[in-house]
């Protein structure tokens, strides 16, 4: 993630925390690194200075983002294309669904449209490699539909269902009992149909 800070006070890693962090992943042997959040594009100057650093050692990673594609501009998306990245986008399915659980800060607007075009960005450079969506209480049951609709997007998709303890604080959010079982059902059924359809 890009909250971890050396300052307290700081949400964000600083530059040379990032650059640490590669050094250190080089020292390693690993062969990947991943950006994430919270938002990581709310922090792309630790992320530059990180894959600048990379670039000047000579080191050979393969970088990937998970980002929920708003901050995806034109040229954000000629820097990642730039450095190869890989970019799964959280999208929660078709707009109406998404707006259920996805804002803007403003914690009113639906944040599709922007997430939306952040996608079209990446596909246009040939960078999205997956739409992951998160499954919660708050959506609709009918999960079939959503996936239905972001397999239509992006060849590779992922789902990840809102488990926990129920004193947690999104309590509200967790999947438990028939529904639950009714989520892993889906899942099953839409992993069967897609493997027959190849």
């Amino acid at each position: 993630g890009m909250y971890y800070a050396n300052d307290p006070r700081s949400k964000q890693m600083s530059e040379e925390t990032a650059i640490q962090c590669v050094d250190f992943s080089h020292s390693i042997g690993a062969l990947a690194i991943g950006f994430f959040g919270g938002e990581p594009l709310l922090n792309l100057k630790a992320i530059k200075a990180a894959v600048k650093h990379a670039q000047s050692k000579g080191y050979q990673f393969q970088f990937s983002m998970t980002t929920n594609g708003i901050l995806v501009t034109e040229e954000v998306a000629d820097f990642l294309k730039e450095f190869n990245f890989t970019v799964s986008v959280s999208v929660d399915g078709p707009k109406e669904v998404h707006g259920t659980t996805r804002m803007l800060r403003d914690g009113k607007t639906n944040s599709f449209d922007q997430t939306w075009r952040g996608i079209e960005l990446l596909k246009e450079r040939g960078l999205l490699y997956m739409l992951e969506m998160t499954y919660s209480n708050n959506h609709p049951e009918d999960l079939k539909s959503m996936l239905e609709f972001l397999s239509s997007q992006s060849d590779y998709i992922s789902c990840t269902c809102v488990e926990g303890k129920m004193n947690s604080p999104f309590s509200d959010e967790i999947i438990i009992g028939k529904r639950l079982l009714a989520y892993y059902d889906q899942m099953f059924d839409f992993y069967e149909q897609s493997q027959k359809e190849k």
